[in-house]
């Protein structure tokens, strides 16, 4: 059926709507929570070589395994010269696009054009869906989402189609990409067979031919991410802590909390904390979860057999929200998380706007009163809705604004104060930074991120040797992540202890081979405390291997060839040092290189005019030798080095 130019005008005013509310997030920065992680810290999304996009499908519990979202990252820091402007570009971009779908996948399913629009409208401004937009490190959740709502429609379009063949590769190419972007697209074939059951396809042997490639994918997929969670110990759930009623309490307040906060979003929060079971008030709770829950099957029922949309909706859902609900024992912080939902919303909005489109509205149709009275109440609810979602999006402004509208909201949060903590650092906001820690280590000893935390405050404060005792006490509760054992390093070479610090370096190389910092600072402790230069280069060979930009592993390699007199390899070095840092370009020990440069061309014509006169003199030609390796002339070098010992 085709759309009314009128729908389309409609749709694109939803578009440029959505797009002014979000605006404001260009001007977002990156956050203290897991955008250094994934970002700002992150050397492999800074170089879009085919070994650097490689490295991002090689299986890591670091960023968990989406190589996809990462891919999208080192786009966005290309394009936007590292930017954040760029990264919230993109995911703005992304969930206009998936605004587009969900217009498309309601129209398709309900054939109604004022549902579409509906639910899409709903879809683009709710507040519940900001996290997954104005986050930068939400980005697995636009972009999978993007890839999971257009495979539907690839798939609704293959039944109806002359193109079948076709729109079915296209399904399955979403499917796989989307896989790639977040493993929570392994529930997509069970999307595929409810919209089967909306269209009344018969579950026959040639559904179970058609489906059988994406549910053997699925499971497979599955099993690798599932294992690949199980393997990484710096991420804990903490529904292992309570009991087997105590989990099922929990698992039906979180499938409960979604939905509540769909219907009335307030009171959003970044980060929310786990129910205790510490009051009764927190069992009366669940509890009443466990009743809602119950409630709406019932209703679902007594009604869906008539009204499908009431099963359709309730099982779209549900099914996103499978593996975040921790029926499964995957490793997961968080119990409930606004971004979990952003695709499970769809189904709560078409269920409530077929139940006002289909049973409501009929009824009332020619009171104008009640039409009017609706119009009123829906644009209210717009209002409200568009106006939640401004300030959603101020709150992700940076680091300690949000986490200040967390402690705000609920206090008892410590990993709130460690985040904050971390976006004071970057303001030298010390002494408040500290503060924040030490809120942090009282509310969880254990946290040693905390310590962490605080050794840096320490550090920046060139308090050294407290740094090192809070970095012991972060590896002594069980975060031995690389990052520590660097900082730690820095610290003890502060202290006058190369040793010590070349020990803790080499212990982050191992902890992370493709971490930079790593290899430069191992390099640079061997070239000024060591004097190791020949051992120096090597280590700068592999910093500069990593990342091609870091100018300081260019200008401390130039200082260790200058060392074995190599002067040509050192100004080479110099000058792509000062290429990509200019405030390079003063430096002394370039005028240094310089000097030892004329002088090696001053001797070299000296000894050529030796030569000319002896050529029979053995030293004249070893000292030659010497000066053109100076220079970089290896080949004149080797040919002279052969004639002096011959």
């Amino acid at each position: 059926m085709p759309l009314k130019l009128r729908t389309y005008l409609y749709l694109s005013l939803i578009i440029l709507f959505t797009a002014g509310l979000y605006f404001p997030s260009l001007n977002n920065g990156f956050t203290t929570w897991d955008d250094p992680l994934h970002v700002i810290e992150n050397p492999s999304i800074k170089s879009l070589s085919v070994n650097a996009l490689l490295h991002h499908f090689k299986p890591t519990t670091q960023y968990m395994y989406h190589p996809l979202t990462m891919i999208s990252y080192a786009i966005d820091w290309k394009l936007g010269t590292s930017e954040p402007y760029a990264f919230h570009a993109s995911s703005l971009l992304l969930h206009l696009c998936n605004i587009l779908f969900v217009f498309f996948l309601i129209f398709r399913l309900a054939r109604q054009e004022t549902a579409a629009l509906l639910v899409a409208l709903v879809f683009a401004i709710h507040p519940f869906n900001v996290e997954a937009v104005a986050w930068i490190s939400g980005r697995k959740e636009v972009l999978f989402s993007f890839f999971f709502l257009a495979g539907v429609n690839f798939y609704l379009l293959s039944q109806n189609n002359s193109h079948v063949k076709r729109y079915y590769f296209f399904t399955f190419c979403c499917f796989l990409l989307g896989l790639l972007a977040k493993p929570t697209m392994v529930i997509f074939p069970l999307a595929l067979v409810i919209c089967d059951w909306w269209e009344g396809k018969k579950f026959n042997k040639a559904a179970v031919i058609k489906l059988a490639p994406f549910f053997l994918l699925s499971f497979f997929y599955g099993l690798f991410t599932f294992f690949l969670s199980l393997s990484d110990t710096t991420v804990g759930s903490a529904i292992y802590l309570f009991t087997t009623v105590q989990k099922i309490l929990l698992v039906s307040y979180a499938a409960a909390f979604y939905a509540a906060k769909i219907l009335f979003p307030i009171s959003l929060s970044a980060v929310y904390s786990y129910p205790k079971f510490a009051t009764p008030q927190e069992y009366v709770w669940c509890c009443t979860a466990v009743v809602a829950i119950v409630i709406c099957l019932w209703f679902i029922y007594r009604f869906g057999s008539k009204r499908r949309y009431l099963i359709f909706g309730s099982v779209w859902y549900v099914l996103p929200l499978l593996l975040v609900l921790q029926i499964l024992p995957f490793h997961n912080s968080s119990l409930v998380a606004d971004r979990y939902a952003y695709i499970s919303s769809v189904g709560i909005i078409f269920a409530f706007v077929m139940v006002i489109l289909t049973e409501i509205t009929p009824r009332f149709s020619h009171n104008y009163f009640f039409d009017t009275s609706f119009k009123i109440l829906f644009g209210i609810i717009i209002i409200v809705f568009s106006t939640l979602t401004v300030q959603r999006i101020s709150v992700w402004k940076d680091g300690e604004t949000l986490f200040t509208d967390v402690i705000n909201k609920n206090p008892r949060i410590w990993l709130a104060y460690g985040n904050r903590a971390n976006a004071k650092i970057g303001k030298k906001e010390y002494k408040s930074a500290i503060e924040d820690c030490n809120s942090t280590i009282a509310l969880n000893p254990a946290d040693g991120k905390a310590y962490y935390n605080r050794g840096n405050i320490y550090s920046f404060l060139e308090n050294y040797r407290a740094a090192v005792c809070d970095y012991d006490s972060a590896l002594t509760r069980g975060t031995d992540m690389h990052y520590i054992f660097y900082n730690k390093g820095i610290a003890l070479y502060q202290l006058n202890e190369p040793d010590s610090a070349l020990m803790n370096f080499f212990k982050a190389k191992e902890k992370e081979s493709a971490f930079p910092n790593a290899y430069y600072s191992i390099g640079y402790t061997l070239l000024q405390s060591k004097k190791k230069s020949g051992a120096a280069i090597a280590y700068f060979d592999s910093t500069i291997m990593l990342d091609r930009s870091y100018a300081d592993a260019y200008y401390q390699r130039a200082k260790a060839y200058y060392d074995q007199k190599k002067y040509m390899r050192s100004l080479q070095d110099f000058s792509t040092a000062v290429l990509l840092n200019p405030y390079l370009r003063n430096d002394s020990m370039i005028n240094v290189v310089n000097q030892a440069l004329r002088s090696v061309t001053i001797e070299l014509t000296r000894v050529n005019s030796v030569i000319d006169k002896d050529p029979r003199n053995r030293k004249n030609y070893l000292h030659r030798s010497e000066l053109y390796s100076m220079v970089g002339d290896s080949i004149r070098a080797e040919n002279d080095l052969r004639k002096g010992r011959n």
